[in-house]
């Protein structure tokens, strides 16, 4: 799950809870379409600057794709493990790919590059493979060693936008806000959207979140909101019973058709709010009107 073992948040809130960047599944799923991190990791290995903030776990024989490239021209794959790796695969073109084999340098462990003879563009898709052992990418940079030049990218479906202070990674595999998945589902470890139909938001407002929906089959409509009490819901105009996801995500069952889907926020406490003013309001009118009674009766 997102959190560690034998902890809960009961607020909604996970920083407080979270010893590392969860895995990439809870991300995209969660509707995490940013991360902010600070600049501790950064560290330069033989002249070149590596970015560790988001790293990879591989199992063996597992492929690691890089989303997002620069566009210039490279002739090596400068790649931070313990483990061993065993080869980078450049797409070249929709025929042609290209598989450039990592060595570790034997003055630097953990270092590993993948040198081709000229540098080639990288736009086309670099996946990192690793053997039939398991390991840990912590770093991945591309280096133009001829012009002296090199950027580090980050493993996986990340892009860095801003880098300063601290840092901030767009999310370029995130899940919708809302979704579908399969009716009587109630984790999302595992589950799969389901793509026939997506919810439409009408209005997306604090406290007030209305949506159109068509289903062909019975499903759940996912809200990647935190399920905070105070929350209530409709389908259609009728109650319905709020499904909460893993802790923290709010979700309706929904029958076949077409369907307008209400979320709305009342906390308790604007209930108790409302009634102890409308409490003290008629009070303040009953003792104005007593007050206008006994002035009156002592005129007379």
């Amino acid at each position: 799950t997102i959190l560690p073992d034998g902890r809960v948040t009961t607020d909604g809130r996970l920083r407080e809870h979270l010893d590392a960047i969860p895995a990439d599944e809870w991300l995209d799923k969660f509707n995490v379409r940013y991360i902010i991190t600070g600049t501790v990791g950064d560290v330069w290995v033989e002249d070149v600057f590596f970015d560790r903030q988001i790293t990879a776990s591989l199992e063996p024989n597992e492929r690691l794709s890089i989303a997002w490239l620069p566009d210039f021209e490279a002739d090596e794959i400068h790649l931070l493990t313990e483990q061993m790796v065993s080869h980078a695969k450049v797409t070249l073109s929709a025929d042609e790919t290209l598989e450039i084999p990592f060595v570790e340098l034997t003055d630097t462990p953990g270092l590993w590059i993948a040198k081709n003879e000229q540098p080639i563009s990288l736009l086309g898709g670099v996946a990192i493979v690793v053997t039939d052992e398991p390991a840990d990418v912590t770093a991945i940079s591309v280096v133009n060693s001829q012009e002296g030049w090199f950027q580090s990218v980050v493993p996986g479906s990340y892009k860095m936008v801003h880098s300063g202070d601290v840092k901030i990674y767009e999310n370029l595999d995130v899940w919708e806000r809302a979704f579908l998945v399969e009716s009587g589902t109630r984790s999302l470890d595992s589950a799969a959207k389901v793509e026939d139909s997506s919810p439409i938001f009408d209005v997306y407002e604090p406290g007030f979140i209305k949506m159109s929906v068509f289903t062909v089959e019975p499903r759940l409509l996912v809200l990647t909101d935190t399920n905070y009490p105070g929350w209530s819901a409709t389908v259609n105009g009728e109650a319905a019973e709020i499904i909460e996801l893993d802790g923290l995500l709010m979700g309706v069952e929904l029958p076949v058709g077409e369907h307008d889907v209400v979320f709305e926020y009342r906390p308790q406490t604007f209930q108790i709010g409302f009634i102890i003013t409308l409490i003290t309001l008629g009070l303040a009118i009953c003792l104005y009107i007593w007050a206008f009674l006994t002035k009156s009766s002592a005129k007379n």
